[in-house]
């Protein structure tokens, strides 16, 4: 890491608030990047930081995560290193999440505790399939 970057950061993003949020965590990925990096900021490249997503996607990290990682670094090398822009990288999609589905038996439970007869009926239309 080159000496005076922190500063040079915090000049790039200034304000308070989420600025000050953004800058820390820009500051624990870009370090994390670099903890790994073999070589010099000047041997960095867009191939470098795509393997870097990928290695975190492989160890399970969230999309979200790999993205707040990437956007870190295009930050860093952008506005304090002040490099060209770089291409598009290709970034992980959102995750979509299946909803959790109760088995026949959860559902049954679950309409035998209800004692109120207007809940009742308000979770068999909900259930019932084809309706709500």
């Amino acid at each position: 890491m080159e000496p005076g970057s922190a500063a040079r950061n915090a000049r790039c993003i200034g304000g308070k608030g989420t600025a000050a949020r953004r800058l820390k965590h820009t500051y624990r990925k870009r370090n994390a990047f670099f903890a790994g990096l073999q070589g010099t900021e000047a041997s960095i490249n867009d191939a470098v930081v795509q393997k870097y997503a990928l290695v975190l996607l492989e160890k399970g990290l969230s999309h979200a995560y790999v993205n707040q990682a990437i956007s870190a670094l295009k930050f860093y090398f952008r506005h304090v290193l002040k490099q060209p822009k770089s291409s598009a990288y290709v970034r992980p999609k959102k995750e979509s999440k299946l909803p959790d589905v109760l088995s026949l038996n959860e559902v049954m439970r679950l309409l035998e505790v209800v004692k109120n007869l207007k809940h009742k009926a308000i979770l068999y239309l909900r259930i019932h399939p084809g309706c709500g």
